[in-house]
């Protein structure tokens, strides 16, 4: 038995885009304001945060405003907010690697921390619509 691939409509492009500009803007004030290196690393700890907590609280049903908020909020505007590809850019130099590794398991931690906030770990409502 086989799935049909989901549709994809032009409302769906429509949030993604207008969801990555406002976390692209937000990535660039943060940045502006903390600088670089700072700002590089706010960004994605705190994007992997928000992140896991919207996974948690968006996967409790699997509802069409739930899929709608998630490509608005989660791969539209915390997928323009965070910026895993600089920190893969800024690891050419040996102290930008370790930098690097360090956001990067900082950014699971902060995601699954967040998960857990959101009460995607065993929390008390059932997934799955039954």
């Amino acid at each position: 038995m086989t799935t049909a691939a989901p549709r994809i409509h032009a409302s769906d492009i429509a949030l993604v885009f207008v969801g990555g500009t406002i976390g692209t803007a937000a990535r660039l004030a943060v940045t502006l304001w903390l600088g670089a290196g700072a700002g590089l690393a706010v960004v994605n700890i705190a994007g992997a945060f928000l992140l896991g907590v919207l996974t948690a609280v968006l996967t409790r049903s699997a509802s069409e405003r739930n899929r709608r908020a998630n490509l608005l909020l989660g791969t539209g505007a915390l997928g323009g907010f965070t910026t895993y590809s600089a920190l893969a850019v800024a690891g050419a130099d040996l102290a930008w690697l370790l930098f690097a590794a360090l956001i990067a398991l900082a950014g699971v931690i902060a995601a699954a921390l967040g998960f857990a906030l959101g009460g995607g770990f065993g929390g008390a409502q059932k997934r799955g619509g039954s």
